[in-house]
């Protein structure tokens, strides 16, 4: 009956996720279908409490970045960004892709994907809004700038919140994740 049930709730959950009636957040669905799981004995506080400790230091590090990223937003980061690149590179289209995919790629390396996408977006739609882009234009430099963030995502512990999980849960340092990622499994 409780895997039955751990079933129901989570394809309920997951379809309500991704149809999001009323534009509700996703929290407004999963948070109670945890309750319901909880309350029906499906999971129980020791399970909540090894998941906190698997998932802490990934949750931590993209709210901090969420929170920084914001920062920086209120600040005027992203346009005082956005404006210096379009002065050095309105002219050279090609250059102006290359060096935003390599400034997503040190992003995405030193901060993580996630850190790397939202500081990125905002410098690559101001920027192209700027030169007077197309849309085509504009959703090539976006693709570029998140398939870079993506790749670049793979080099250090602390450049995907995926690496910082696994790390974690397998106790892995970060002196020694580099080598663990050229090993064969």
């Amino acid at each position: 009956m409780t895997l039955f049930l751990s079933i129901l709730v989570f394809a309920i959950v997951i379809v309500l996720v991704v149809a999001r009636p009323k534009g509700l957040n996703e929290a407004a669905f999963a948070l109670p279908g945890a309750a319901i799981l909880l309350l029906a004995g499906a999971i129980g506080w020791n399970d909540v409490s090894s998941i906190w400790a698997m998932v802490w230091n990934a949750t931590l590090s993209l709210i901090g970045i969420m929170v920084l990223t914001a920062l920086m937003d209120q600040i005027g980061f992203f346009r005082w960004a956005a404006l210096h690149i379009v002065r050095k590179f309105h002219r050279r289209r090609l250059l102006l892709l290359g060096g935003l995919a390599a400034m997503s790629g040190l992003i995405a390396t030193f901060f993580n994907n996630d850190g790397a996408i939202l500081i990125m977006i905002p410098i690559v739609l101001e920027a192209t809004a700027l030169l007077g882009m197309g849309t085509k234009a504009r959703i090539a430099f976006l693709f570029t700038v998140g398939l870079m963030a993506d790749t670049a995502s793979a080099t250090l512990v602390v450049s995907n919140l995926t690496n910082i999980l696994t790390a974690d849960y397998f106790s892995i340092s970060f002196g020694n994740m580099p080598g663990v990622w050229r090993s064969p499994v």
